[in-house]
């Protein structure tokens, strides 16, 4: 993943359930992920390198049934940092053991949360401080608002 070439894919309404691995990736610039379902995957449900992208609505259930260390949920720039991203409205159910509801790295930055919703023992793990956070939460209870 170079998270480099524009995409400007949309990808909406699929399901993608019981894979071996990851549920799906994406790689690039101006992706719109909206609207899908994600559920047990043996390993993360969206696997994203991506710049100026929105992954919204999304359903992410129980993911991770190899309760691999590194996997998640959504897991934001594995490969290259994801900058400048929109998160919005997606939910997530998943005990602790399938890994952080959404996780990102340091290097990236710029990312807005919206309106997600983990539970089941999931929480967030940002690395880097989102740019901007509304009315989120995670089984620990509310994210602050910035």
């Amino acid at each position: 993943h170079s998270n480099a070439l524009k995409a400007s894919s949309v990808v909406s309404g699929n399901v993608s359930s019981f894979n071996d691995r990851t549920g799906t990736f994406v790689d690039g610039l101006d992706w719109k992920l909206t609207n899908n379902t994600f559920e047990n995957n043996g390993l993360t449900g969206i696997s994203a390198d991506v710049t100026e992208s929105v992954i919204s609505g999304n359903t992410l259930t129980r993911n991770n049934t190899l309760h691999q260390g590194s996997a998640s949920q959504i897991m934001v720039g594995p490969a290259r940092p994801s900058l400048n991203n929109v998160f919005e409205r997606n939910r997530i159910v998943g005990d602790a053991a399938s890994g952080p509801a959404i996780k990102w790295g340091a290097a990236s930055t710029g990312n807005q949360l919206r309106g997600n919703v983990a539970t089941g023992g999931a929480v967030f793990r940002l690395e880097a401080p989102a740019a901007s956070a509304q009315g989120n939460s995670d089984s620990h209870g509310r994210l602050a608002d910035r």
